[in-house]
């Protein structure tokens, strides 16, 4: 046994053997006998094997493939009949198929919650310096809504019409020049 570690089996074994003999102290001797404390006893080597049996050492192998052969001993003497140990071994068979595709459906289910977990959280996280920052509420407006406002508050002007003065239509900017067909003079 390496040093440091305890026998899981021997331990387990030591287990059952206390209940066993509580049993006995209550009902008496014959109770471990009996066909329903038989069944008990082979349910609990099999949890037994199977619980330890993936990571087992070389001292708990030893002791597993002993519990394996009382473990078959115990199946003939609670099922005598080959049909009905048969039956049993094809109904755990199934049994055991059916809670390996349940476990692979919740693992299956925890994975897709999870990716929908993932692929909802927020893509940028709030850091200290980002937190500590003010965060501008300000909206943003499209270029046809800058535009339109940009065009309210443009004042039209005027241009004048034959050379008038924007602030007095009725005065002329400068003086309309006046060409003749005479040489060289200008008429004002």
């Amino acid at each position: 046994m390496e040093k440091g570690m305890k026998n899981r089996v021997t331990e387990g074994l030591n287990n059952w053997l206390q209940k066993e003999n509580q049993l006995k102290a209550i009902f008496g001797n014959d109770v471990v006998k009996e066909k329903h404390f038989l069944k008990s006893k082979m349910e609990f080597f099999n949890d037994l094997h199977k619980g330890i049996k993936g990571d087992a050492t070389s001292n708990e192998k030893l002791l597993l493939n002993v519990i394996k052969g009382e473990t078959k001993k115990l199946k003939k003497a609670v099922y005598p009949n080959i049909v009905a140990r048969v039956v049993l071994k094809a109904a755990d068979f199934i049994k055991g198929q059916v809670d390996a595709f349940k476990q692979r459906q919740q693992n299956r289910s925890k994975d897709l919650l999870s990716v929908s977990i993932i692929s909802s959280a927020p893509v940028r996280v709030k850091t200290s310096q980002h937190a500590t920052r003010p965060v501008n509420t300000k909206v943003e407006q499209s270029p046809k809504e800058l535009f339109q406002q940009q065009k309210k508050q443009t004042t039209i002007l005027k241009v004048p019409k034959d050379n008038r003065n924007i602030l007095n239509e009725s005065n002329t900017l400068l003086p309309k020049k006046r060409i003749s067909n005479s040489k060289g003079q200008h008429i004002h």
